[in-house]
């Protein structure tokens, strides 16, 4: 059972891995990277702090490699295990991506 003071955390995590599984999902049926924001790196020491402003910057007509893709999709299958290892140490397991 999830103590009361880590809903919100649970709950932040359950909508990033939604949010990730999506994306890969679009990526598998030829979605591609329609916008990014540029901005500073976000102090390591502060992981739950609200993030630096960044820059929106169109990317519908770059041509970007398409290892890209995979590359990009990597990151967000390791970040889905960092999210299941978080979920479980808060008592959580077998969450739905809905």
């Amino acid at each position: 059972m999830v103590a009361l003071s880590d809903l919100q955390r649970a709950n932040q995590l359950a909508s990033e891995k939604r949010s990730l599984l999506m994306a890969i999902e679009s990526f598998d049926h030829g979605g591609v990277i329609l916008s990014m924001t540029v901005g500073p790196r976000p102090p390591d020491d502060a992981p739950f702090s609200p993030r630096p402003m960044g820059l929106p910057v169109p990317t519908e007509t770059l041509d970007y490699p398409p290892q890209m893709i995979e590359q990009i999709k990597a990151k967000f299958n390791a970040r889905l295990h960092e999210i299941e290892h978080e979920l479980t140490g808060l008592g959580i397991t077998d969450i739905e991506a809905r």
